[in-house]
């Protein structure tokens, strides 16, 4: 029997390309369109991100003590306390954001619903008041396909890109609802909706006043195409190859808000790629266009393998 370390045995695995991850739940869109809308989405992200925005409804949102992780005294973390009886109801934050300007807005609603789509389809439209097309990413939602939505949309301008089935991670808005419930909801025990919402807005207005500059962020995806260029015409092995751990840990970890070694998968054709991939894009960032090509060329030859 050989006796080794535990450091040693990491390294070994390490080396072979295997290393601790977690687990994680993931279920693959049943839409039939679902590659068509996955493809117009990242068009309007790629050609026109100055007049793209994503809409979600956030929540429910109830009035209850809420665990959470803080700065605290040694030995004297906060406690809240426990509760039985919720007669405040629930309300849902609608929240609009713009992908050019890295803007993220909304309002808390009792319920979801068309009238309310409605209304934040139109502070969108505001937002673009110029009567040029603008683009609104949102999931399936019946209240975001109602007849009245779609007859304004029509009319003003406004194509709607739905997300396909299962796949709501195609939504940018989805990555800073995160943040939003670290900063508002977590470690909390609001007495009743209106501090609550005080409190979330508190934290729109903060966020927005530091939000990054349009020319940042349009620097750094032409840093970061002009990288892959270079980084492809110099690669020796075919470009349907999937990409590494080591690959696409440093493709990521130039993106705002993903830090390397996060959620490394070796094989691109895997939807939980993808997902990452659109995470990444959404916190600021976007993977140069070789990247996303070789991923979908890498998907379709591992759907004909398995046919």
């Amino acid at each position: 029997m050989i006796c080794i370390g535990r450091e040693a045995l990491r390294g070994l695995l390490a080396r072979r390309g295997v290393t601790f991850q977690r687990t994680k739940t993931w279920k693959e869109s049943t839409d039939p369109d679902c590659e068509a809308k996955l493809d117009r989405i990242e068009h309007v992200l790629d050609r026109f991100p100055d007049r793209v925005f994503a809409f979600d409804e956030f929540g429910p949102l109830g009035i209850r003590p809420t665990a959470g992780s803080g700065w605290a005294e040694r030995k004297h973390a906060d406690r809240v306390p426990a509760t039985y009886h919720r007669t405040h109801g629930v309300r849902y934050f609608h929240g609009c954001y713009s992908v050019g300007d890295d803007m993220l807005w909304g309002v808390n609603r009792r319920k979801k619903g068309a009238a309310n789509t409605l209304a934040g389809l139109k502070s969108i439209r505001a937002a673009r008041p110029d009567g040029a097309p603008i683009y609104v990413i949102l999931d399936n939602l019946s209240a975001h396909k109602d007849t009245d939505v779609r007859r304004w949309a029509t009319k003003h301008k406004v194509e709607l890109c739905f997300t396909p089935t299962y796949a709501s991670w195609a939504n940018p808005i989805e990555a800073h609802f995160g943040p939003l419930r670290q900063f508002t909801i977590a470690n909390s025990n609001h007495p009743n909706h209106t501090v609550q919402t005080r409190a979330l807005h508190a934290y729109l207005s903060r966020r927005n006043a530091n939000a990054r500059h349009r020319d940042g962020l349009a620097a750094e995806r032409k840093e970061r195409a002009s990288e892959a260029r270079r980084a492809s015409v110099g690669a020796d092995a075919p470009s349907t190859r999937s990409l590494t751990n080591r690959e696409l840990t440093g493709t990521l970890a130039e993106s705002p808000g993903v830090h390397a070694g996060d959620e490394c998968i070796q094989d691109c054709s895997d939807v939980r790629f993808r997902a990452d991939v659109f995470a990444a894009r959404c916190t600021g960032g976007r993977l140069p266009t070789v990247v996303r090509r070789m991923m979908r060329r890498d998907r379709k030859a591992t759907t004909g393998a398995r046919a």
